[in-house]
């Protein structure tokens, strides 16, 4: 598999697996409903990203066809931390029949390679904890659970 920088050729795949990955969550928590303009809303999104010098958008190539990507950004705590900086893994999804093959833990690379260009040394990302393959990948990568986040619904 060949990995690389995502452009707008990738657009549409990225957006297709996306749709899956986000209907994978809608199954185990119904908050990760899609609205009406959620695909165009998606796609404006990942345009801009593709733009931002603060965000990595790669994907993961088998044949020219897309199998999955990884979404990162820079992101910040408050300046009263010693190191605010940290990057934020938004969406790190392989399309069902890559799982399990390695290739998941290479795009994670794709951002640890990124991160160390910009000098960050903390990565953070969020994960359902219905989610329990996510959460057993996550691990065997080496990330630590760090906060909770608790919703409440009025």
């Amino acid at each position: 598999m060949e990995f690389k920088k995502a452009d707008l050729t990738h657009l549409d795949e990225i957006t297709e697996i996306w749709k899956d990955f986000f209907d994978f969550h809608q199954a185990l928590n119904p908050f990760f409903t899609r609205s009406d303009q959620a695909e165009n809303i998606f796609r404006s999104f990942i345009f801009s990203e593709m733009k931002n010098e603060n965000s990595l958008l790669a994907v993961a190539l088998k044949q020219n066809k897309v199998m999955g990507y990884v979404l990162a950004r820079i992101n910040f705590y408050p300046p009263v931390f010693k190191n605010p900086l940290y990057c934020q893994i938004t969406d790190i999804v392989l399309v069902e029949k890559e799982r399990g093959k390695g290739e998941g833990k290479k795009l994670f690379e794709q951002v640890v390679f990124w991160c160390r260009e910009k000098n960050i040394s903390r990565i953070e990302l969020q994960v359902l904890p219905q989610n329990t393959k996510a959460w057993s990948f996550y691990q065997k990568l080496g990330f630590k659970e760090f906060l909770s986040t608790l919703a409440f619904t009025i």
